[in-house]
């Protein structure tokens, strides 16, 4: 049996919480999926990079469906003709590491959907303010 690991982000998102409530949240994970959270954590991200982050089976692909019509002008073409997995890769999936690695060479803007914890995608500068 795989032994669960907490995880601990390099960063938090500050604007939405303050500091005291990221060192009280606890999140964990299979040890096995360390090395494929390292690689989130250490990615490139963009500035126009979309993630949906929700708790497991809380509509989830269908908040990543509307947030890619929305973000794409309401393309409905695009969006019965190219799979749901392409266009918003399930990042905590087995393909990880090949997913991470595929957005670095796009050099591009993404959507990414997660069901987890916000703590295991804490790799963005969400705390960054916008103007």
């Amino acid at each position: 049996m795989i032994e669960p690991v907490e995880v601990k982000p390099k960063r938090y998102p500050t604007n939405f919480f303050a500091q005291e409530y990221w060192d009280k949240r606890r999140c964990y994970v299979r040890g096995s999926f360390q090395k494929q959270l390292d690689l989130v954590h250490n990615a490139e991200v963009f500035e126009d990079d979309v993630w949906v982050v929700t708790l497991p089976k809380c509509g989830t692909t269908w908040m990543q469906e509307l947030a890619w019509l929305v973000m794409h002008d309401y393309d409905f073409e695009t969006a019965k003709n190219v799979d749901l997995e392409l266009r918003s890769p399930f990042i905590d999936s087995s393909r990880l590491g090949e997913i991470v690695e595929a957005n670095r060479k796009l050099k591009t803007s993404t959507f990414n959907k997660i069901s987890s914890c916000l703590t295991t995608v804490a790799v963005t500068d969400m705390g960054k303010e916008t103007e």
